[in-house]
């Protein structure tokens, strides 16, 4: 998604906005990832004191990962959303709803990497070098296929 943003919003096929105008869409992922942390922070907390309880006050770093599923479903969702909205000229604010969804999970996943103690520098070290390498080459080569 990533790295057809700017595409989407210039190209005079799709939307032609002006470069400074295309820019102001990136508001939707910084949105989505500020409402994935705050989410987050609060949901993580809770379902971690409850897994924590429920297994004899024995905290684990894994008690994190079933809302971690759930935001995953978001990505796929928000994935879903973009594309379908963008390949059909939907209004701009479709394919930004979609973009904010998507982004709940980063939110989510850096939410998380900063509550693993000792091992959080690590976490989001892998996350901030490998993602910028990968994503781009796996969104990239679907678009040209199937459009957005």
């Amino acid at each position: 998604m990533l790295s057809t943003l700017p595409t989407l919003w210039t190209d005079p096929e799709y939307y032609g906005e002006n470069i400074g105008i295309g820019g102001l869409n990136y508001i939707s992922l910084g949105l989505g990832a500020l409402l994935g942390s705050l989410i987050a922070a609060r949901l993580n907390d809770y379902a971690y004191a409850s897994l924590k309880a429920h297994d004899s006050g024995l905290g684990k770093s894994e008690c994190r990962l079933p809302l971690l599923a759930i935001t995953s479903i978001c990505c796929s969702i928000g994935l879903f959303i973009y594309g379908w909205t963008a390949q059909s000229h939907q209004p701009w604010i479709a394919p930004n709803i979609g973009a904010c969804i998507f982004d709940l999970h980063r939110g989510h996943t850096h939410e998380i990497c900063s509550q693993r103690n000792g091992f959080g520098i690590s976490s989001a070290a892998d996350i901030c070098f490998w993602i910028p390498f990968i994503r781009p080459m796996l969104v990239q080569r679907p678009s040209l296929w199937v459009g957005y």
